[in-house]
């Protein structure tokens, strides 16, 4: 090892493939039979179906994964910052990437996730109120939208799942959470108000989202279908089209190629 930029990025490359090893190796031995098949996560169940099976079997993906993990430790980071501001600000904090799961009735684990905390306030006598908190960091483009539709529902459909989710499987545990306090960051506040007519934005977006029980169950519900059609080892039927989705290219997801959705949805 030496403090040149050669080898410093080669030491990185092996620590983010490092990263993925823990759920590569997952999900090998799950097809080798020597484990049961990985959960799905919690944090991509919003995500489309199809990917969901193909991950869940094992199939390798067909661009690097680095993108994606730079944007994890990003949120790592954000994470940590935000809840010392909050900290400061004498909020409370407990149980830190605390991990949920789900198991069916046959016992299998089907989801797993892990939440950014409970944010409290001291009431004094009658106790501390906790919520659930999630802080997402957000490029320009998500921020903006985040900040125009102030309805994390619509602007960011993904992560309204994510947490209705973790506030129903936490009340399933026995605690009494009934709201999340999402905070957004814009990872670029320059970049976020650039075009913006009138008052800046604040570069901390914060919505209140209160619990729903039928959307978790509904949402348990669609994670005991993806897991059980996975094991079939049939793909999930599709719920991307490249004309209208994003997230349904070349560019952002790993098994666009194996999926071959251009081809497969004209056959239909």
């Amino acid at each position: 090892m030496s403090i040149d930029a050669t080898d410093i990025r080669a030491n990185l490359s092996r620590a983010l493939r490092h990263r993925r090893d823990p759920g590569i190796v997952e999900q090998l031995s799950a097809i080798s039979g020597s484990s049961p098949p990985p959960p799905l996560r919690v944090s991509g169940l919003a995500s489309c179906g199809r990917k969901q099976t193909f991950s869940h079997q094992g199939t390798k993906a067909t661009i690097p994964g680095d993108e994606s993990l730079i944007a994890m430790i990003q949120g790592d980071w954000g994470e940590e910052g935000c809840r010392k501001l909050l900290l400061e600000s004498g909020y409370e904090f407990k149980d830190a990437q605390r991990e949920l799961r789900y198991s069916n009735k046959a016992g299998e684990e089907v989801l797993r996730g892990h939440i950014d905390g409970l944010i409290g306030v001291d009431h004094g006598a009658l106790g501390t109120e906790w919520a659930l908190w999630e802080m997402k960091m957000m490029s320009a483009f998500r921020f903006k939208k985040c900040n125009n539709i102030s309805d994390v529902r619509i602007s960011s459909p993904e992560y309204f799942t994510q947490v209705q989710l973790y506030m129903h499987l936490l009340n399933m545990d026995g605690e009494k959470i009934e709201k999340t306090i999402f905070m957004a960051v814009a990872k670029d506040p320059s970049a976020a108000n650039m075009g913006i007519k009138g008052p800046r934005l604040d570069p901390i977006y914060i919505e209140e989202i209160s619990y729903d029980r039928e959307v978790g169950d509904m949402l348990l519900q669609r994670a005991e279908d993806i897991y059980t059609y996975s094991l079939t080892g049939e793909l999930w039927p599709h719920e991307r089209n490249p004309s209208k989705d994003w997230d349904c290219s070349e560019r952002f997801c790993e098994y666009y190629s194996k999926c071959n959705p251009k081809t497969t949805l004209r056959k239909r």
